[in-house]
């Protein structure tokens, strides 16, 4: 997952997935299997043409993570 993850992040475009299974050495039907998941979850948006980009999941998953840690914390 992480790494379907890590290469849609790299890409300022939405993916197909062969390129996604290509450049995560993963089988189509693996990539597929993990991105529908991850699409259920709102971590990753399918267009109708069959192109992956990032979820707004991610981004609110990252504004509760910033709101939770102090600057204390991080110092």
């Amino acid at each position: 997952m992480m790494k379907l993850l890590d290469v849609l992040a790299q890409h300022v475009d939405p993916v197909p997935l062969k390129q996604l299974a290509h450049e995560t050495g993963l089988h189509p039907s693996t990539a597929h299997r993990i991105l529908a998941a991850m699409s259920a979850s709102g971590l990753v948006e399918r267009a109708e043409n069959g192109v992956y980009r990032l979820g707004i999941r991610l981004l609110e998953l990252g504004s509760l993570v910033k709101s939770r840690i102090s600057l204390r914390e991080t110092a």
